[in-house]
Parts: structure tokens; sequence; C-alpha cells
């Protein structure tokens, strides 16, 4: 199938990551939007604590969100058993 025509190795849509600590709240990811081509390199760059590290974990099936969705190889990682992440990471993900 040609490049164009294959779905996204990887996407997510209105992701939001919050972690919270003593001090209070911290939104890592505000609403993030995003389509990785499959068959294509992809940086992703940004200043520090721009939120780069939190959409690769939850991409790399390692954190998940606090809102929004994600899907790797076309399968949506909302609801996922841990037992089925895993799966997901050994067939799909290389970090």
């Amino acid at each position: 199938m040609p490049a164009d025509r294959r779905a996204p190795a990887a996407l997510c849509e209105g992701l939001v990551r919050i972690y919270w600590s003593r001090s209070g709240e911290v939104h890592a990811l505000k609403g993030v939007d995003a389509v990785v081509p499959a068959g294509r390199l992809t940086a992703i760059t940004g200043p520090s604590g721009s939120g780069k590290s939190s959409l690769l974990r939850i991409l790399a099936a390692q954190d998940r969100p606090t809102a929004g969705r994600a899907e790797v190889a076309g399968e949506s990682l909302s609801g996922m058993s841990s037992r089925r992440l895993r799966a997901v990471r050994r067939r799909h993900i290389g970090y």
C-alpha cells in the first residue's frame, strides 16, 4: 500500500496529561493533536518542559493520558489492560 494510504503509525486527539504533586497540578500536555505517519521518520522537538517525554511515554504505551485518545498501529490504547498494553509494546513499539 502506498505510504500516503496507510494508517498512521500513531495518532492522538485532545491528549491531556496532568501530574499532581504537593505543590499542585502540572499540565504536561494540553489538548495535543498529532499524527505520526507510517514509514516516515518523525522528530518531536520543543523546549524543556514542553511535554515531549510525556507525549512519547503515552504513544509508547508506558503511561496513560488524563484525557484524550491515543492510537498505535490502528489500535486505541484507551481502556487496554496492562497485559494488552505489553503485547502492543512488544509488537509495535521500539523506544
